[in-house]
């Protein structure tokens, strides 16, 4: 299982993202949270333009499905990469196994993910592994239900790193960890009907849910900025809470573990909202 490392302030080389980023596109800012796996390296490789150009795969679900068999077949534990060209892509992205996927260099405008559907339960990433990341990607959704309505849904055991991106839900929350490690770098989470970012323990109460936030924005969610509950470890440096509904911060049995420069403004709930069981804010 993943593991969420909080620390001291790290140098700039140790502040590349979990996925095995180069450090160069590291920022400059001290981020004291780090949400790692155990997985590195550099697996199968494939690219994703709807014009077919030098043998791209024309979909997301074809290179996942292709990039899938083949870390299968590598024997190698390195996360696949997929290389989203500029475009929008109306498709669901479950991943079940370790993969990257990011903008591909030069291509253009930010690459956006889409699902809208008026199927209940529907994220539009699913991450059900270690070792998965998400770089320079709008993620979109559209999925009524009473539950689990997220744009992004980390399971247990799962980590996802997410940098340089936007995530909005017209239904539900943006992103959403259960019993899982979620990292987040440069993201805004921006106009979800509900909270922005929910970290909970895991249904059956056995595995925390794990957050590390840094350099992110959440602003004009419905339910709230941030919600964190049911023995739950939380790291935020550097971010802006502003514009929400609900409360900027909502905790309960949750373990504040660094909690550094977090600007609020204009929420209508409220800043912080701290229910029973909250240590470290």
């Amino acid at each position: 299982m993943s593991t969420l490392v909080c620390a001291p302030a790290l140098l700039q080389q140790r502040l590349a993202l979990a996925d095995g980023s180069d450090p160069s596109e590291a920022s400059d800012v001290d981020f004291d949270c780090s949400c790692k796996s155990n997985v590195s390296g550099k697996g199968p490789s494939f690219r994703v333009d709807k014009s077919g150009a030098g043998g791209a795969r024309t979909s997301l679900a074809a290179a996942i499905a292709d990039a899938r068999t083949a870390w299968q077949y590598s024997g190698d534990p390195a996360p696949a990469t997929i290389e989203l060209a500029a475009g929008t892509y109306r498709e669901r992205a479950v991943l079940d196994f370790p993969c990257r996927i990011r903008a591909a260099p030069g291509s253009g405008p930010a690459p956006t993910i889409v699902w809208e559907t008026d199927a209940p339960y529907e994220s539009t990433v699913v991450v059900m592994a270690p070792g998965t990341s998400i770089k320079g990607v709008n993620i979109k959704h559209r999925s009524p239900s009473v539950a689990n309505n997220f744009a992004v849904y980390v399971m247990q055991g799962a980590s996802l790193s997410v940098a340089k991106s936007t995530v909005t839900s017209q239904t539900g929350a943006g992103l959403a960890v259960e019993g899982g490690c979620l990292e987040m770098r440069g993201v805004t989470v921006d106009s979800c009907a509900g909270v922005g970012v929910q970290c909970l323990a895991s249904i059956e109460g056995d595995a925390e849910g794990r957050l590390a936030m840094g350099e992110c924005v959440l602003r004009g969610n419905g339910g709230g900025g941030l919600l964190a509950r049911g023995g739950v470890q939380v790291c935020a440096t550097q971010v802006d809470i502003e514009g929400n509904g609900g409360p900027g911060v909502q905790v309960a049995d949750a373990r504040v573990l660094t909690w550094q420069d977090i600007r609020y403004n204009k929420n209508k709930g409220g800043n912080i909202k701290k229910g029973p069981g909250v240590t470290g804010l």
